[in-house]
């Protein structure tokens, strides 16, 4: 008997006559035989596959259904595999999309053909996925999108034609991972001298998917290069914290406890000022990997020292915007920078000529200071991102920007925010401070600061 398959449904009228109390025969006789049953599947269409490598198979579970006016009659149905042809053909020509069948190796299909009895009105199947091989397979052919396009078919019996495929694509390969929480830089900030004796803190442990029951033995230890490439990379002064603090060096994530955390302790009764960092990382795990990016937590200390009296501070700058010539009383000569006055500023020229940067503005303190800090109070108008660097120099001659004078300590970036913003330096001992900005969002690409403070000892 040739293969029918369903394009129309039954009508309001057909349905009428299944409920008028009429025999079997005369429905027989009365309704088209293509009506008596039909097969179809329980899903169907596009669905989402997301598969978990765990080492062990995926199982999905799927269902084909028996129908009709007469579903007490027997039925036939087999479920059939896309080729790759049909698949170009019906898919990915017309969408224009690289859809490549998932490898014959990577799956298993419980059963693809399905015998209704006269009681039975649905038949379970399962498809068995191995994730490695799919996850293999997408690293060789990553624009590829993989898929497995199935169809129902029977050869002596009805199918409905609206569900009678299902084109399972694969969305997502998830790895199971463990890795810290979060691995933001935090700052926990301390004024030398602060009767704090310590600080303590739990650093939370999480698996990147559910736990469905597994027990992963997770172990810790301090990475001590860290430091060094997190200042490279982001343009901070570190020092690296070498003593002085715990934490547990192992824990174990359950499917009961899906997140845990390491407890740290940190003793700061006795650190100098400046910024110190501990670098804490998941170098093991019993199971699974660790995530990339999130396998490092950095704890940050800043102990802040005293600020320094600026009374007798002298400021120079590169260039500035003040006098007659900048349409009269301007506001934007350094001296601003340290007059304790928010609302007035230094601001490099603006009019022309206007130089490029880079803009320079000295301080000298008059005295040999042991510098940890800067603080920059932005000018509230024009808060334009700026970076640069600072330097110190322990000389007493006149202020310059021969860089041969002065030592590197420190490079900041401003952001565009009112706030005040403080920059770690490496701390160094100098009598005077030079702030250098590189850069500027500014459209003249000038550069500007409210106020200007030094903390040290």
């Amino acid at each position: 008997m040739k293969k029918k398959i369903l394009v129309t449904l039954l009508t309001g009228g057909l349905i009428l006559l299944a409920s008028c109390n009429k025999s079997d025969y005369d429905l027989e006789k009365m309704i088209p035989e293509e009506f008596h049953k039909i097969v179809y599947l329980k899903t169907y269409g596009k669905q989402e596959l997301n598969l978990l490598v765990t080492g062990k198979k995926n199982v999905f579970n799927y269902s084909v259904l028996k129908g009709g006016v007469m579903p007490e009659l027997t039925a036939t149905a087999d479920l059939k595999v896309m080729t790759q042809k049909e698949l170009d053909e019906k898919y990915s020509n017309l969408e224009n999309v690289k859809y490549k069948l998932i490898t014959e190796e990577a799956y298993t299909i419980s059963n693809t053909h399905f015998d209704f009895t006269s009681e039975e009105n649905y038949k379970e199947f399962n498809i068995s996925f191995d994730p490695q091989i799919v996850a293999d397979d997408s690293e060789d052919d990553p624009d590829a999108v993989w898929v497995l396009p199935l169809y129902l078919s029977s050869d002596t019996d009805s199918v409905n034609a609206n569900k009678n495929n299902i084109f399972l694509q694969v969305t997502d390969i998830v790895r199971p991972l463990v890795g810290f929480k979060t691995t933001a830089l935090e700052y926990h900030e301390e004024s030398l001298g602060s009767p704090l004796q310590s600080i303590s803190l739990p650093v939370p442990v999480v698996l990147n998917v559910e736990n469905t029951g597994w027990n992963i033995d997770c172990s810790f230890a301090t990475n001590a290069d860290y430091v060094k490439s997190y200042n490279e990379t982001h343009g901070t002064s570190f020092q690296l914290l070498e003593s002085g603090y715990s934490f547990d060096e192992s824990l174990t994530l359950s499917q009961t406890t899906p997140e845990a955390s390491i407890n740290v302790k940190v003793d700061i009764k006795d650190l100098g000022p400046g910024d110190y960092l501990l670098p804490i990382e998941i170098v093991e795990t019993s199971i699974f990997g660790i995530q990339n990016g999130k396998n490092i937590y950095p704890l940050a200390i800043r102990i802040m020292g005293y600020i320094q009296n600026r009374d007798k501070w002298e400021a120079k700058a590169s260039s500035d915007s003040k006098g007659a010539e900048m349409e009269g009383d301007y506001q934007g000569g350094a001296e601003h920078a340290i007059d304790g006055n928010v609302n007035t500023f230094w601001n490099s020229r603006w009019k022309n000529p206007i130089p490029n940067p880079p803009h320079y503005l000295w301080f000298d303190t008059k005295r040999e200071t042991l510098f940890t800090h800067i603080r920059i109070v932005p000018r509230d108008v024009f808060k334009n991102e700026m970076s640069g660097k600072f330097y110190v120099s322990d000389s007493d001659v006149a202020i310059s920007s021969d860089d041969s004078s002065w030592k590197e300590v420190g490079s900041f970036t401003m952001l565009d925010t009112p706030i005040t913003q403080i920059f770690g330096i490496v701390p160094t001992k100098g009598r005077q401070i030079m702030i250098k900005v590189e850069s500027s969002t500014d459209g003249n690409k000038t550069a500007c600061f409210a106020e200007v403070y030094a903390y040290g000892m």
